[in-house]
């Protein structure tokens, strides 16, 4: 609008503004991507998890991807967890909370039948 009021020095100002702007976005994206991806790479991607490959014999620990335990679904099940970070799990239909719950591993070993807690 400065320029056709023939207002040059502040279409310019406006401009350099605008593209300084839209540098500045994009390298802040760009930093943002960066992080994220380093992020990733500290998270596992992974579960192990006690699986029976036939009925009758013992579970065995097995390394699964995190998207073959059932991606985006709800899973009723009885779990003691034996190594968690950062783990919260929502659990209004239980209990009525209306926030995620964190969770944390059981202490001893895992055959041990101690009271899972939390």
């Amino acid at each position: 609008m400065s320029a056709a009021v023939a207002s040059w020095g502040t279409a310019v100002v406006i401009l350099a503004l605008v593209v300084l702007s839209c540098v500045l976005r994009a390298s802040g994206e760009h930093r943002a991507d960066r992080s994220l991806a380093a992020l990733r790479e500290l998270v596992a991607g992974t579960a192990t998890v006690l699986r029976r490959d036939t009925d009758g014999e013992p579970p065995r620990p097995r390394e699964v991807p995190v998207t073959e335990l059932v991606p985006g679904g709800l899973v009723p099940v009885d779990v003691r967890l034996l190594r968690a970070r950062g783990l919260t799990v929502h659990q209004a239909a239980l209990t009525g909370e209306s926030a995620p719950v964190a969770k944390r591993a059981v202490q001893g070993a895992a055959g041990s039948g101690a009271d899972p807690g939390q």
